[in-house]
Formats: structure tokens, sequence, C-alpha cells
């Protein structure tokens, strides 16, 4: 077993303590006054000036009725209890980022516990694993790897919430050099029902982690702790390749016979057509280069070129980077801007996103 040595690459993450009284908690979630009584701090309800920020989702589905702001195990152990003898709904968030607000089910009429202060990182002696906690972003993560020459595979935007997008699969653009963000799961420790912290790892509670790994969201526990895979730092080559509309029929012809079907495992991205009712249309190729272990980025410059030979006139926009940056927040943030509009303000695009199809 891997010895970990104290390096807290990120410290507990600050909120200023709340102010919401006894009074306002009475008024919103009586139920949840025993929790209050010992932790009076980090109980958030809409008069406290921090519960529209704190509550603000991808979708704002579903605005909780009161928020608690963990910051310990001891917190998560206390809040589980009391919603449990008290009979409160009870939503877990990491990030914010669930499409269709399904882990703020019922938080209307409970309490929504937010993880995002808890997100430590700690890395293990042999720099082969670290701890991490439960509610550390994406954006948080990267960054301090990096900065360790360390790196683990991770998301498209840096607001995500890591443990729920590993428990939850984890696609991104390292998956097929590194595999998905649920086979970096070696371990937790997860609050469960009954208040209890368990331990989970491949000799105890081996089917609890085996469930972690893709169906984890929510369902087992609260997951206070992750321990994942970490390797060293990879030589990365990332941006953006856009071509016209008028180029459009050719282009694409040639990209199902000699692209679609052979690609580098060393390579991943995305496309989609921007502003495709306006007057200057573009088809974008994500361009995400990851060098296996050892190699430079030659042949990622290669296959760059054998991208900008498509037919007609192509802008690239493609530099080396490190794991650190992720390089595609400008685009996806513009992204997520126009989904949180369409889904947190159209009630009915709403109520189709949420359907079970």
């Amino acid at each position: 077993m891997a010895k970990f040595t104290p390096i807290p690459v990120i410290s507990t993450g600050e909120v200023p303590p709340s102010t919401t009284t006894r009074d306002d908690l009475i008024a919103t979630l009586p139920g949840l006054l025993p929790f209050y009584d010992r932790y009076p701090e980090i109980v958030y309800t809409q008069a406290d000036p921090c519960f529209a920020a704190l509550s603000t989702t991808l979708t704002n589905a579903v605005i909780p009725a009161t928020i608690i702001r963990p910051q310990t195990e001891e917190h998560v152990q206390a809040a589980v209890r009391t919603a449990g003898s008290a009979g409160l709904k009870l939503g877990i968030r990491s990030g914010g980022n669930e499409m269709l607000g399904r882990n703020l089910t019922g938080t209307d009429e409970g309490f929504l516990l937010d993880m995002r202060s808890m997100n430590s990182v700690t890395i293990a002696a042999d720099r082969r694993s670290a701890n991490i906690g439960g509610g550390i972003l994406i954006g948080q993560l990267a960054p301090a790897l990096a900065d360790q020459g360390l790196f683990t595979p991770v998301g498209w935007h840096p607001v995500v919430g890591y443990a729920g997008w590993a428990m939850g699969g984890g696609y991104g653009c390292y998956s097929s050099m590194y595999g998905f963000g649920c086979d970096q799961i070696l371990g937790a420790r997860v609050v469960v029902a009954d208040g209890r912290v368990i331990d989970v790892n491949e000799r105890e509670h081996a089917d609890l982690l085996w469930a972690l790994r893709g169906a984890g969201n929510g369902i087992w526990g609260v997951v206070t702790r992750l321990t994942i895979k970490i390797y060293p730092s990879p030589k990365l080559l990332n941006g953006t390749v856009e071509f016209q509309k008028e180029d459009w029929p050719a282009m694409l012809e040639r990209w199902a016979e000699e692209f679609e079907g052979d690609l580098p495992e060393e390579f991943a991205g995305d496309m989609y057509f921007r502003n495709p009712v306006r007057d200057k249309p573009e088809w974008v190729v994500f361009f995400f280069w990851c060098a296996k272990e050892g190699e430079g980025l030659e042949k990622g410059y290669e296959y760059l070129e054998k991208i900008k030979s498509l037919p007609g006139k192509a802008t690239a926009n493609v530099t080396e980077s490190e794991s650190k940056v992720l390089w595609t927040v400008s685009v996806y943030q513009r992204l997520m801007k126009h989904c949180r509009r369409l889904l947190g303000s159209n009630q009915e695009a709403r109520h189709v996103s949420r359907r079970k199809i």
C-alpha cells in the first residue's frame, strides 16, 4: 500500500461563514435544526447573501431549500444522519454541471450537500496515486498536479466536479490513451446512509468499488475522498482548425473516407458547426494530440497537417501546451452559456431535457 506523504497542493476552499439565523432555518427547513445547532456556520438558506452564488448550477433546474457546505468528513456524517432521522431529502453537488439536474431532485424540500470546500490534493510518495477531496473541480485538480509534473485524465471544462465526472464514467480527450475517469479510481472514502464512513478499495468493499466506477454518483453514499491514478505529465498539442461553409461537402466526404475509420489513439477532439444560420458559418475541429510516454509531438504535427489538407481554406490555431491548461475552456464556456440559457430559462426545454427517453 502506497504511503501518502502530506503534500497538500490545494488547501480547503473558503466560503464566508453563513449568516443564516435559527429563525431563518425554522421558516425554511426546521428538520435541519439539530445539525444547525452544531454547525451553524456552514448552513445557508436564501436569507444568506451567499446563497444565490452557492445555488447556481448549469441549468438551475431546482433551487434547494437549504445548502450545507461541509468542510470535513465529520460534517458530512452529521448531515447524512440528520437527513435520515428527520426524513429529509438530500442531494449532492461536486461541480453542478449535471445536465438534467438529477442530483438536485427533491432538494427544494430538503437540502443540498455542496462538497466544493473539500478540495484538497495529497500526492503519494511514489507519485503514482493521489488522494483528492470529493468536491475538487477539474480546474483545480489539473493545475495542482501539473505544478508537480504530474497529471490525471480529466474532462472538458474546469468547473466540472472531478468526482461526479469520474464516477459517472468520465469521458474526455485523454480517454483513448489513459482510459476513462472511472478507470483511474483506486479507492474511496464513503459516508453511507447510516452515517458510517467506510474505506472502499480492492480488498475492502470491492463490490462497492466496482459500483463507484461508473455508477457512483450519489447512489451508494457521499464520497468524501477518492484515491486515483496519476502519471507523468504528457506532451500535448491542441487548439482548433476551422473551415468555411463553401468547403463543407467535399471536406466532409474526404473526412469520412480517410479519417473517420482510422483515428490514431493519440488524437482526440470534437467537431461542431458554429453559426449555422448566420453569415459566416464554420465547421470547427477541436484538435487534441497527447503524445505517448517518451515520445515527442512530431506525429501530432504531421496529423495536424493532414487535417489542414482537407478541401478548402483551413484556419488553424494549434499550439503546444501543458496539462494544466484546459484548452477547451473558451469554446465550452460559450457552449455552456447557451445551454444554461436554454435549459434554465425555457420551461418547455427544461421539461424535455428531464424526460426519460
